[in-house]
C-alpha cells in the first residue's frame, strides 16, 4: 500500500515575510536493496550496508602489502565483511498548496557513497561524495497540493573509493526547506571571528534578487543566559554581476565576555535576519559560537584563552561501530565520552 507523507504549514507561517521554515522528512521512507524484492518502510539516517549477512574474505581480497604507503589494502578495507551494493529509496510527499511562491529546498545531510536523487521520475540532484550534505532546488518541479515521488539510488560504487568501511544509503538527515524566493541566505551562511576574547565579527553569505541598491542584514547577539547583549546592521551594495554575495560587519566589543572553556564551554547565539526595504523580514538564521583565543606555537605547544592545555585526541571514523554509518545523536555522544 503506497505510503503517503503530508506536508501541512499553517498560513501563519507563509505571511509577507515569507521567513525559514524546516520540516524534517526522516520518517516513512520505503527502501529495497538493488532494487530487488519488496518495498519496506525504514526511517533514515539509514545504512543499508550493516544490515547485510557477514561475508567471509574471498581469496582475491587478501591485503596486498606490496606498497608500504597504500591506504587500500584490498577490497576489504570499504566493505568491512558486509557486501556493498544499491541503496533503493522513496518517499511520497503532498507539500500544501499555500507553499507556492516560495522557495523549496530538499536537503540531504548525507548519502553515502554516491547518489542520484529523482522527482516524479525526473533527476533533480545528487552527490559525488558522501561526507558532503548537499540541497537541491525544487521549486518549480514540485506539484503543489498533490503527490510528489522522491527517489533516492544510493551506490556503495568501487570498493578502492575508501580506505574504511564508508555504510550505504541516506546515512544523514533530511529536511524540506522554505524560504522567501526574492532574498534569503546561503545553507551555512555564517563565519564567526572572534579577537582578543571581547571582539567579535562575522560574515554572512546570501542572495538578492529584488532590484534595490543595497541589502540591509540586522543582528542580535545573545549571552549564554539568553540574554540580548549587542544588536547592530550591516549593509552590502547591489552588484550586477552576481546576485549571490557575501556581507561582512563591522567588528564590535562584548562587555564582561563569558569565555568558551574546556570546563565552561559557554556559547552566545546570533541571529541574523535580511530585512526589505518596507522592513518585512526576509530570512532568518542563527549559529551558536564561543568566544575564545587559541594560540600554538613550538614553545609552548597550545593554547587556551592564554593557558597551555594538552591537546588529546583519536582518529574517529564516522561509522559507529555495530550501529554502522547512521548518524544516531546520542550514539555520537556516547563515543565522545558523553554517558
Amino acid at each position: 500500500m503506497k505510503k503517503i507523507a503530508l506536508l501541512f504549514l499553517s498560513l501563519a507561517s507563509l505571511t509577507a515575510s515569507a521567513q525559514r521554515t524546516t520540516e524534517c522528512l526522516n520518517f516513512g521512507w520505503e527502501f529495497r536493496l538493488n532494487n530487488e524484492g519488496e518495498w519496506r518502510r525504514v526511517d533514515v539516517p539509514h545504512d543499508f550496508q550493516i544490515e547485510q549477512p557477514w561475508v567471509a574474505p574471498a581469496a582475491d581480497e587478501k591485503a596486498d602489502n606490496s606498497d608500504a604507503a597504500a591506504n587500500i589494502k584490498s577490497r576489504l578495507s570499504s566493505r568491512g565483511f558486509k557486501e556493498m551494493g544499491k541503496g533503493y529509496y522513496r518517499y511520497h510527499l503532498t507539500p500544501a498548496k499555500e507553499l507556492e511562491g516560495q522557495r523549496v529546498l530538499l536537503d540531504f545531510e548525507g548519502i553515502m557513497y554516491t547518489a542520484d536523487v529523482l522527482l516524479n521520475g525526473e533527476r533533480v540532484g545528487g552527490t559525488d561524495y558522501g561526507y558532503v550534505g548537499f540541497e537541491i532546488d525544487l521549486t518549480d518541479k514540485l506539484k503543489y497540493g498533490q503527490d510528489n515521488l522522491i527517489e533516492v539510488v544510493a551506490d556503495t560504487r568501487d570498493p578502492k573509493s575508501s580506505r574504511w568501511y564508508t555504510g550505504g544509503g541516506i546515512f544523514r538527515n533530511v529536511n524540506l526547506v522554505t524560504t522567501a524566493k526574492d532574498e534569503y541566505f546561503g545553507r551555512h551562511p555564517l563565519y564567526i571571528t572572534t579577537r582578543d576574547n571581547k571582539f567579535v565579527s562575522f560574515s554572512a553569505e546570501f542572495t538578492n534578487r529584488n532590484k534595490a541598491k543595497e541589502t540591509r542584514m540586522a543582528f542580535k547577539v545573545y549571552d549564554p543566559q539568553g540574554q540580548l547583549v549587542y544588536e547592530g546592521t550591516a549593509t552590502k551594495g547591489r552588484n550586477p554581476q552576481t546576485r549571490t554575495q557575501e556581507m561582512k560587519t563591522s567588528e564590535f566589543e562584548i562587555s564582561n565576555p563569558q569565555l568558551w572553556d574546556l570546563d565552561t564551554p559557554r556559547l552566545y547565539k546570533v541571529v541574523a535576519q535580511l530585512i526589505r526595504e518596507d522592513s518585512s523580514v526576509a530570512d532568518e538564521v542563527s549559529e551558536r559560537f564561543g568566544i575564545r583565543t587559541i594560540e600554538i606555537g613550538p614553545d609552548y605547544g597550545l593554547k587556551l584563552n592564554g593557558k597551555k592545555v594538552l591537546l588529546k585526541g583519536y582518529a574517529n571514523h564516522h561509522t559507529l561501530g555495530a550501529l554502522g554509518a547512521a548518524a544516531y545523536p546520542r550514539a555520537i555522544e556516547k563515543q565522545i565520552g558523553r554517558a
